[in-house]
């Protein structure tokens, strides 16, 4: 009986647990945090930071950090968005329709889940960020092959890596 006590009332078993869990874990515990790196690679970074001249983004693979000049990832961003194969001016924000368009298909299903369907409507919609990963891998293809130092020939004769367009949330 006691063990279905729990399983219908998991809330307060869990917060029991967790607490004693943590006081056994951090028992002897001092809570002084080690910087792991020194004042100036800390004002490095945060010089990098605030330089508004530079962009800095992941790659798209790899897992290589990229920095661009802000001209160089504009101008990238900018080449994608005139493709008008995926992208054209709208006359109007669209998503107040679509928000619309959404509520009235859910409408139409079965009790049961429209309720839950309900949950997917966007109160206060809001249109998606466009940013661009850095293609380095691609840039790196370019390159011959007896460059072992590929980064240094592509700054030297200033080549820049296409991008690839995200659309999402931040």
């Amino acid at each position: 009986m006691a063990q279905h006590s729990r399983v219908s009332n998991p809330i307060p078993w869990a917060q029991k647990f967790l607490l004693t869990d943590t006081e056994t874990l951090t028992a002897g515990i001092s809570m002084v945090v080690k910087k792991n790196i020194d004042g100036k690679e800390r004002k490095a970074i945060y010089d990098l930071r605030n330089d508004t001249s530079i962009v800095v983004k992941p790659a798209d693979k790899g897992g290589a950090t990229v920095i661009l000049n802000r001209e160089t990832y504009t101008n990238i961003a900018l080449e994608q968005l005139m493709d008008e194969t995926f992208y054209r001016i709208l006359p109007q924000n669209p998503l107040g329709e679509y928000t619309k368009e959404l509520s009235y298909i859910i409408a139409k299903f079965p009790q049961p889940h429209k309720d839950e369907l309900k949950n997917l409507i966007p109160t206060s919609p809001k249109p998606g960020v466009f940013y661009i990963l850095p293609k380095i891998h691609e840039l790196r293809d370019k390159i011959p092959e007896e460059f072992s130092d590929w980064i240094s020939f592509a700054k030297e004769y200033k080549m820049t890596p296409p991008g690839r367009p995200i659309h999402g949330r931040l």
